[in-house]
């Protein structure tokens, strides 16, 4: 490069000390960017577990120049500013959900087991709730009690209508529930 016309400054000892200390920082990035740019693979489900790899490689790196340290300090800052709440479901619940389904993760991926605890939570209810619609909409179409005869003002009375009601809704909810928390169990326990 010396021999070069118009070639760039050659680099002194001290920048290339920087050099070889930057390095090893910048390198679990690299290989955080290869692993979700995937393209034959689904990748949600892998941002948790890469973010907190990523935080214990960058932690762990020892640092012999200024500079060195400066970086690994901005980019540790960086990293907890922008990826502290996405394992609490925050801003969106896909990143904790999808981690805590696919099968080569589950709970061992988050860093606090509440947050584990609270997207599992979150699929239960979910299902429960979609478990429980689609009941709701069989049992619109199949009228299960006979309509109650009307007295003089052609007014329908069932005494028991709030009963059934609230069985029904009850039936529902804990069915629901259960389907929910069964469904989720079968995918983890079949990964696993």
């Amino acid at each position: 490069m010396l021999s070069l016309k118009d070639g760039p400054v050659m680099l002194n000892a001290q920048e290339w000390e920087v050099i070889e200390d930057i390095i090893p920082i910048l390198k679990p990035f690299e290989v955080m960017t290869t692993e979700l740019s995937g393209e034959n693979y689904p990748t949600l489900a892998m941002v948790i577990p890469l973010v907190r790899g990523l935080h214990i490689s960058l932690v762990s790196k020892q640092t012999r120049t200024y500079l060195g340290q400066l970086l690994k300090q901005k980019l540790l800052e960086n990293l907890n500013s922008r990826f502290k709440l996405i394992e609490e479901q925050n801003p969106k619940p896909e990143f904790s959900r999808a981690t805590l389904l696919d099968p080569r993760f589950k709970k061992l991926a988050f860093q606090h087991t509440i947050n584990a605890e609270n997207a599992e939570k979150s699929i239960t209810d979910e299902l429960s709730l979609l478990i429980s619609e689609h009941l709701n909409e069989e049992n619109s179409n199949i009228s299960e009690t006979p309509e109650i005869q009307t007295i003089s003002n052609n007014e329908a009375v069932d005494l028991w209508s709030f009963l059934d009601d609230k069985l029904n809704t009850e039936r529902t909810q804990v069915t629901s529930e259960i389907k929910a928390n069964r469904f989720l169990d079968q995918t983890q326990n079949t990964a696993g």
